[in-house]
C-alpha cells in the first residue's frame, strides 16, 4: 500500500510561523498604505507566502499581481520570486505543467543573473514536482544542487529543507538508515534557530520511518506531536499530513471507527482548500477501509473518486507537457552557452581580420604597384572563403527546416491520434484548427462546417456566458482550470463536454491564441446521475429500516417494561395468597386443637394421630406454597439468586428465603405470617443476615440493598 509522505516546500518564509489570518490582515493593511510599487511587490509575495500550505488560489492570485508589477518594473529578483511563488501555487492544486512552466522561467533567469538564491529555490521545487510525478532521479538530483547552493549562501531555511526531501526521497527507495540521517542533521539545525514549523515537520517524516519499520506505536507518538504542532502553528497541510497517518496507525492497530474519523476530517480540510493530492490519497485510503469492513459500495464509490482523480492529476498530456518545457529549458542553456562561444568567435575572428586589414594597408603603401597581383589574388581567395561559409551556413540553415518540419510532423501526428478533441481559436474565439477528434465529438464530416466559426456556436446558450468569462481568464493569461459545458452537436443534441485549455504565444512571449482540449463526458455524467439516484434511494431506504427499527426496539422496551410490572404485580398477588392461606390453614389447625381437646382420656390413640395430621398438614402445605413461590420470583428475578450467591455464597436456604421476600419488599409482619415464625425470631434472622451482608454498623437499608442484586 502507498505510503503517505509530506514533500516540503522549501525556503518557508518566517510569515508562516506567525498567526496565519492575522499576518495576512497586517499585510492587507500594508498594502493599503503603501504608494511605490516596490513596496506593492514585497507585500503581494509575501501575502502570496503567507497563504502557503493553506489557500492555493489565493497563493497563485497575489504570485501573479507581484509578476505582472515585477515586470513593469523590470526587477529581475522579484521577477523571479513571484513565479517561484506561481509555481508553489500550481503544485499545490497539482497543476504540473504550469507550475513547471513557472519554475525553468525563474531558473532560466535566476541562471542569468546569477542570482543564487533564485537558483536553490526553483531547483528544490522543481524537484518537489518530479517527486510527484515518481522521477526520483531526477527529484534527487534537483535536491543535491539546491543543498550544495544553500550551503554556500549559508541559507539555513534552505538547507533545512532540501535535507528534509532528500529523507523523504531515501524512506521512498527504503534506504531507512540514510534518511534517518538526514532528519537528524536537519533537527539539529532546526533546533538551533528555533525554526518549529520545521521542527513540526521533521518530527512527522521521522515518524514516517518509524512506520516504515514497523514500530507502529513510536511513529504514531511522532505523528501525534506533529497535529499538535500543526494545529498551534495553523498549518494545514501539517494537519491533514498527521490526520491521514494518525488514521493509518489507528488501522493498523484495528481501530477502524477511529482511522474513520481521522480520514474523514482530513478529507473535509482537503476539500476546503483544494489540495488535490491529499485528496487522491485520503479517497484510496477510504476504499481500502471500506473494502475492509466489507462495505463494498463504499469501497468502489471511493475508488472510482481515487481513479478519476489520480488520471487527472498523472495525465500523458501534462507529463508530455513538463518533459517538453524541461527540455525546452535545457536547450534554451544550450542555445545561450553556443550563442556566447559563436560571439568570442566572431569577436576573436573580427580581431584577427583587424590586424590583417591593417598589415594589408601598410603592405598596399609600401608596395601598391608591386603587390598589386597579389593582393587580387589574396581577395579572391578570401570571397572563395567567404563563399564556402555561406554555403555551408545554408547546408546547415536547410537541416534545421528539415527537423523542423519532422517536429511538426510528429506534433500534428500527435494531436490527429489523440482521442480527445483540439482546437485552435484566435484571441475572437474563432476557430482556427479542429482534430478529427473533435469533428467526431460533435458529429461533422469535415472543417469547413467549424473553421471560422465562433467557438460560442457548439456551445449550449445556457453556458454561453459561462464559457465567456472562462475564455477571457484564459486569455489574459489566468488560472487554468477544466470546465464543464453543455455542447451542440451537428444534428443539434446536447452532449456534456469537459474543457481543458492553455494559451499560444508568439516569441515576445505575447499571447497570439488559444487552445482547447475537449472530452466527451455524456456517459460518465449519465452514470454519475444514476450513481447519484441510487445513492439517495439506498439512504432513504436506510433512513426508513433506522426509524422502523427504532419503533420496534421502543415497543419491545414497552412491552418489557409491561410484562415486569405485570410480573411484579403478579408475584406480590401470590405473596398475599399465601399470606391468607396460610391465615386459614392456622384457622384450621386452631379449630383441630379445638377438637383435640374435648377429647376423650380414653381416645388418646386418635388424638396423637390428630396431631401427626395437623403437623403434616401444615408443614405439606407451607412447603407446596414456598415452592409455588419460588419459581414466580425466580421467573421474575431471574439473576437474583445467581448475583447474590457470587458475593455472599455463605448464606443459608432460610437466609436466601428471608432475602427473596426483603426483595420484594416485604415487611416484618408480613414476613412472618407467610413463614408462621414469630416477629421476633424474623427480626433475629434479619440482625443475622445484615451481619452475613456486611451492613451491620450502616445505615443501608436491606432491602434497598438487596434490590441491587
Amino acid at each position: 500500500m502507498k505510503r503517505f509522505v509530506l514533500i516540503l516546500f522549501l525556503i518557508v518564509p518566517q510569515l508562516l510561523s506567525a498567526a496565519g489570518k492575522s499576518v495576512t490582515d497586517s499585510l492587507l493593511q500594508q498594502l493599503d498604505k503603501a504608494s511605490s510599487s516596490r513596496e506593492k511587490i514585497i507585500i503581494y509575495n509575501a501575502l502570496a507566502k503567507s497563504f502557503w500550505y493553506n489557500s492555493p488560489a489565493k497563493t497563485i492570485e497575489y504570485g501573479e499581481k507581484a509578476l505582472a508589477l515585477s515586470i513593469e518594473n523590470e526587477n529581475d529578483s522579484m521577477i523571479i520570486d513571484s513565479r517561484i511563488n506561481i509555481g508553489i501555487g500550481y503544485s499545490d492544486i497539482a497543476d504540473y505543467a504550469n507550475a513547471m512552466d513557472q519554475l525553468v522561467q525563474s531558473l532560466s533567469l535566476s541562471e542569468k543573473i546569477n542570482y543564487k538564491s533564485g537558483i536553490a529555490n526553483s531547483l528544490s521545487n522543481i524537484a518537489i514536482i518530479y517527486d510527484n510525478l515518481g522521477n526520483y532521479e531526477k527529484s534527487k538530483a534537483c535536491y543535491l544542487k539546491s543543498l550544495t547552493i544553500d550551503k554556500e549562501i549559508n541559507n539555513d531555511k534552505g538547507i533545512i529543507g532540501a535535507l528534509n526531501n532528500l529523507g523523504i526521497l531515501c524512506a521512498k527507495t527504503k534506504d531507512y538508515k540514510k534518511a534517518l540521517s538526514y532528519y537528524e542533521e536537519a533537527l539539529a539545525k532546526e533546533k538551533a534557530i528555533n525554526e518549529k514549523q520545521m521542527i513540526a515537520i521533521t518530527l512527522a517524516n521521522i515518524g514516517d520511518v518509524y512506520d516504515f519499520n514497523g514500530d507502529k506505536k513510536k511513529a504514531q507518538e511522532y505523528y501525534e506531536n506533529s497535529l499538535k504542532a500543526g494545529e498551534d502553528l495553523k498549518s494545514n497541510t501539517l494537519i491533514i499530513t498527521s490526520l491521514i497517518n494518525i488514521g493509518r496507525m489507528n488501522l493498523a492497530n484495528n481501530k477502524p471507527d477511529s482511522a474513520m474519523i481521522q480520514y474523514k476530517k482530513a478529507l473535509l480540510l482537503s476539500k476546503d482548500y483544494g489540495f488535490k493530492n491529499f485528496i487522491k490519497d485520503i479517497d484510496k485510503y477510504l476504499s481500502e477501509l471500506y473494502e475492509a469492513e466489507k462495505n463494498h459500495l463504499k469501497a468502489l464509490e471511493y475508488f472510482k473518486k481515487y481513479d478519476a482523480l489520480k488520471d487527472t492529476l498523472l495525465s500523458e498530456e501534462s507529463t508530455n507537457k513538463i518533459t517538453e518545457l524541461q527540455v525546452k529549458y535545457e536547450t534554451e542553456a544550450k542555445q545561450k552557452e553556443n550563442e556566447l562561444l559563436q560571439e568570442e568567435n566572431k569577436y576573436q575572428k573580427g580581431l584577427s581580420n583587424f590586424l590583417i586589414l591593417i598589415s594589408l594597408m601598410v603592405i598596399i603603401i609600401a608596395f601598391l604597384s608591386y603587390r598589386s597581383f597579389r593582393i587580387k589574388k589574396k581577395s579572391n581567395q578570401l570571397l572563395i572563403e567567404k563563399n564556402e561559409v555561406i554555403t555551408k551556413q545554408k547546408d546547415q540553415l536547410t537541416e534545421s527546416m528539415i527537423k523542423l518540419q519532422t517536429s511538426e510532423e510528429l506534433y500534428r501526428s500527435l494531436v490527429t491520434t489523440s482521442p480527445d478533441g483540439i482546437a485552435i481559436t484566435d484571441l475572437k474565439a474563432r476557430l482556427t484548427f479542429v482534430s478529427p477528434a473533435l469533428l467526431a465529438i460533435y458529429g461533422f464530416a469535415e472543417t469547413g462546417a467549424i473553421i471560422g466559426k465562433s467557438a460560442l456556436a457548439f456551445i449550449c446558450k445556457d453556458d454561453w456566458q459561462k464559457a465567456m468569462h472562462y475564455f477571457n481568464q484564459q486569455s489574459e493569461g489566468k488560472i487554468s482550470n477544466v470546465i464543464e459545458l453543455k455542447g451542440i452537436r451537428s444534428d443539434h443534441s446536447f452532449i456534456d463536454i469537459e474543457i481543458n485549455s492553455g494559451v499560444l504565444k508568439n516569441i515576445e512571449g505575447k499571447i497570439t491564441g488559444m487552445f482547447f482540449m475537449f472530452r466527451d463526458i455524456t456517459v460518465r455524467k449519465k452514470i454519475e446521475q444514476e450513481n447519484r439516484q441510487q445513492q439517495e434511494m439506498i439512504f432513504e431506504q436506510e433512513q426508513e429500516i433506522s426509524k422502523l427499527e427504532l419503533l420496534k426496539k421502543e415497543q419491545e422496551n414497552i412491552n418489557l417494561k409491561n410484562d415486569l410490572e405485570f410480573r411484579d404485580k403478579e408475584l406480590a398477588s401470590k405473596a398475599m395468597y399465601i399470606i391468607q392461606n396460610n391465615e386459614r390453614i392456622d384457622s384450621v389447625v386452631g379449630k383441630l386443637r379445638d377438637l383435640e381437646k374435648k377429647t376423650e382420656e380414653k381416645e388418646r390413640i386418635t388424638q396423637t394421630e390428630i396431631r401427626s395430621l395437623i403437623n403434616e398438614l401444615r408443614i405439606s402445605i407451607r412447603r407446596e406454597s414456598w415452592k409455588e413461590f419460588e419459581t414466580h420470583f425466580t421467573n421474575v428475578h431471574q439473576s437474583f439468586y445467581d448475583n447474590l450467591l457470587k458475593k455472599f455464597p455463605e448464606l443459608s436456604t432460610n437466609e436466601r428465603k428471608l432475602c427473596a421476600f426483603l426483595r420484594l419488599n416485604l415487611s416484618t409482619k408480613e414476613i412472618s405470617d407467610i413463614t408462621s415464625k414469630s416477629i421476633h425470631s424474623i427480626n433475629v434472622a434479619r440482625t443475622r443476615l445484615r451481619q452475613k451482608l456486611g451492613i451491620v454498623n450502616t445505615d443501608d437499608n436491606l432491602s434497598a440493598f438487596l434490590a441491587q442484586f
